[in-house]
């Protein structure tokens, strides 16, 4: 990132054209020692200055404070990793006021708000206090509001409204959220797609390469979402115990079918942890052990750091992954992913009724030792 310095351009500039401090003074009209003051950084130029001094050597003014409103890709990205590693070692407060500085910095660069956003939400757990939580999750909401209201990016309007929906979630505003999707929800009887038809021109066009990443990229998010969506499903209160086991058998057999645990194993893990919490709500210990034997079986494999790819089918994935933002990163660093994947078991009320069997004893141990690596 660009921190702003005009002495510094000033005296490369100067210095590059064989221009005397003096020379500079005289044509800006002020003394020889008011130019050194700005190139030591002990002072700034007058804003009314400016133009004359960018006009001097041909440069923008946003040049002459190196300043640019936009961050890059790249630039996102390093930023994001290294907050999610400071959440783990640094007071929330702390970090929140580094984001906001950032934030405000660059508050027309609206990728970095979307990250951002997606940062801190993934993050306000750690806030402390209920009031700190309540105003973390505030403060994302007004970035996701800002990007939504100024963003010429559809794709990153969308997301913003996906996040602003979490956001009502997490303050039970559920009429907020029916508001603002339900005219968002596509036709599940449209048989042509955005996906469908830009493939269909990628293969007219001769680019089977792109149509087949277009359509690759559109199966990989239909699947996940099914995924997510059937255990939504398994969730719902007072749901019929036999529609529940044949949820549960389509999400496996397609987990299975499609070796999803290569290709996004944390939509497996959530799967196995949220079955296995039905199950041992109905009492059938047996089976949720197995589940939570294969939950830590998965999370004992992982293989750090975390990084998304393709497999054999979805052999085009990788390009897309790349484009993304993060690349496919993990969004929290690895000790807070780690406490998470084994407190999810170790410290949940639904899995209480267990405590003492041996093979609940063992995984409990294996997940705290996860901790400890």
């Amino acid at each position: 990132m660009n921190e702003i310095n005009i002495g510094k351009i000033i005296s490369r500039e100067r210095k590059s054209r064989g221009v005397t401090q003096e020379d500079l003074a005289d044509f800006v009209g002020v003394s020889k020692a008011a130019v050194s003051k700005w190139e030591k950084g002990m002072s700034y130029p007058d804003v009314t200055l400016l133009p004359q001094l960018a006009a001097y050597f041909n440069i923008s003014i946003d040049d002459l404070m190196n300043y640019s409103p936009q961050m890059t890709t790249a630039d996102i990205r390093e930023l994001y990793r290294e907050l999610s590693d400071e959440f783990a070692d640094e007071e929330f407060d702390v970090v929140f006021k580094r984001i906001d500085e950032t934030v405000k910095k660059y508050y027309s660069c609206f990728p970095l708000l979307m990250q951002m956003s997606l940062l801190l939400l993934n993050h306000c757990n750690l806030a402390g206090t209920p009031d700190k939580t309540s105003e973390a999750i505030k403060y994302i909401a007004d970035m996701c509001r800002r990007i939504m209201a100024e963003s010429d990016d559809l794709k990153l309007s969308r997301q913003a409204g996906s996040v602003l929906a979490m956001t009502y979630m997490m303050e039970n505003r559920f009429s907020d959220v029916v508001d603002l999707l339900s005219d968002d929800v596509s036709d599940p009887f449209s048989a042509n797609s955005r996906t469908s038809y830009l493939a269909r021109a990628y293969t007219a066009l001769g680019k089977n390469e792109k149509a087949k990443e277009a359509l690759q990229g559109e199966i990989y998010t239909d699947l996940i979402c099914f995924i997510n969506d059937i255990d939504m499903l398994i969730c719902i209160p007072g749901e019929d115990e036999k529609r529940v086991d044949e949820y549960i058998r389509w999400a496996d057999g397609m987990i299975d079918l499609f070796k999803i645990r290569s290709l996004n194993f944390n939509s497996v893990l959530i799967h196995l942890l949220t079955t296995a919490v039905y199950l041992a709500g109905k009492g059938d210990a047996e089976d949720a052990l197995k589940r939570l034997d294969t939950y830590t079986d998965i999370c004992c494999d992982i293989k750090w750091p975390i990084s998304l790819h393709g497999n054999e089918y979805f052999d085009t994935l990788d390009k897309m992954i790349q484009s993304l933002d993060l690349s496919g990163d993990a969004p929290r660093g690895e000790k807070l992913v780690k406490d998470s994947m084994a407190d999810s078991v170790i410290m949940n009320p639904a899995f209480s009724g267990m405590t003492g069997m041996k093979e609940f004893e063992d995984i409990t141990v294996r997940l705290s030792k996860l901790k400890e690596d």
